[in-house]
């Protein structure tokens, strides 16, 4: 069982949010902390056929996740990464519409001539 107490913030790794500039996104990420702050009591309690379980060999585990703010920097994208992933698609989507239908169509026609040639160098069977 998971359970997740506030959804604004990242469990893990960075946040984002949009602003006009940095000064109003270190404004609100530490706004949008600050409002998410705060301690949560969770109470567990584990029912069978309507009775309480005894605790005994149940085990729960807890993580913690606590925010603050490190750093403000603006998304800034890679021209060079960003081309050589639009390069991976697009000969990706060329090897998924052209090659593997030209494949099926050619070994279909290989198929087709090589029954063909077997049925010319079968004799007919005399009636």
């Amino acid at each position: 069982m998971f359970g997740i107490v506030k959804m604004d913030l990242p469990i893990d790794g960075l946040g984002y949010l949009h602003s006009d500039n940095p000064d109003s996104a270190e404004e609100q990420a530490l706004g949008l902390i600050d409002s998410n702050a705060g301690t949560i009591t969770w109470r567990v309690e584990v029912l069978e056929d309507g009775e309480t379980v005894a605790s005994e060999g149940i085990e729960l585990e807890v993580s913690v996740v606590t925010h603050e703010l490190v750093s403000v920097q603006e998304f800034k994208l890679d021209p060079l990464q960003e081309s050589v992933y639009s390069f991976a698609t697009l000969v990706g989507c060329f090897f998924l519409l052209l090659i593997i239908p030209l494949m099926v169509y050619f070994s279909a026609m290989y198929k087709a001539k090589r029954d063909e040639r077997v049925r010319m160098e079968t004799p007919e069977a005399e009636s």
